[in-house]
């Protein structure tokens, strides 16, 4: 009977660790993803503002404004304006943080259960410790879960989290019983 229970719980530490490998994945793609647009409007924007200012400082030394110049820098100012609006507004840097540090997390999780699962092979646990142990990791799971909602991934980043992802599940070798002589 205890057989079966421990075949339960080291199905839960191996379901734990998958799901807890693919939501690592799946946020660490979506932080990268979220860099990029930081870089995307934000590199842009700097260049941007660098050339207002280098037609600014001509026009004010040349003293003689060129009207298609001044009409082309308000519109650049409005470019870098707007996609500086942007870039506070989705705050793609503070996103891509708070994915990385709930893709950490799930990394946590996916370790622990590793670890229980290989000191199981070398000193078994008894059923009802094991099931500790496997509640105290799936309640930590589920907490990173509430803290993950604030940082929505979409449908690409499962998807490359699914197909990225490589898990074979653990085997359990029974534990050598020493017999005496």
């Amino acid at each position: 009977m205890e057989n079966k229970q421990l075949n339960g719980a080291i199905s839960l530490f191996d379901e734990l660790r998958t799901d807890a490998k693919l939501g690592k994945s799946k946020h660490f793609n979506a932080s990268r993803r979220k860099m990029g647009l930081h870089n995307w409007v934000g590199i842009p924007v700097v260049l941007i503002n660098v050339f207002i200012g280098t037609v600014i400082v001509a026009l004010l030394s040349d003293g003689a404004a060129n009207k298609w110049v001044s009409i082309g820098s308000a519109i650049l100012a409005f470019a870098a304006a707007s996609l500086s609006a942007l870039q506070t507004f989705f705050n793609f840097h503070k996103a891509a943080e708070g994915h990385s540090s709930v893709g950490n997390r799930y990394l946590g999780i996916s370790r622990q259960c590793k670890k229980i699962i290989r000191k199981h092979e070398d000193i078994p646990y008894s059923a009802e410790d094991l099931w500790k142990e496997a509640e105290i990791i799936q309640s930590k799971y589920l907490a990173i879960n509430t803290e993950a909602e604030a940082f929505p991934t979409n449908d690409n980043d499962l998807n490359k989290a699914r197909t990225a992802l490589e898990i074979t599940p653990f085997v359990l070798e029974k534990p050598k019983v020493e017999q005496s002589a």
